[in-house]
């Protein structure tokens, strides 16, 4: 069965997905609520801590050429705007 996926689109109407192979299926998903991302966190950093990770990172670069990072288009294409900033 050969079906565009725009012909919805372009007419308002839902297209017949009976005879295809694919359907969407209602899924749901728990939530999972056993995430803490502050103690994630301080378990990282005191790992870090013990293992002097940031220490050893300046180690590892000393004397080379100075490395710049630009994150992405809102600063490397410019100064970021105070939304950047704020958000």
């Amino acid at each position: 069965m050969e079906m565009s996926i725009f012909a919805s689109s372009v007419t308002g109407t839902r297209p017949d997905l009976s005879g295809c192979k694919i359907r969407k299926k209602n899924m749901t998903f728990k939530e999972y609520k056993g995430l803490d991302l502050v103690s994630t966190g301080n378990e990282i950093l005191q790992r870090w801590r013990k293992n002097k990770a940031f220490e050893k990172s300046l180690e590892v670069r000393e004397g080379a050429p100075e490395f710049v990072f630009f994150e992405g288009p809102p600063s490397a294409n410019g100064k970021p705007g105070i939304h950047h900033v704020m958000a």
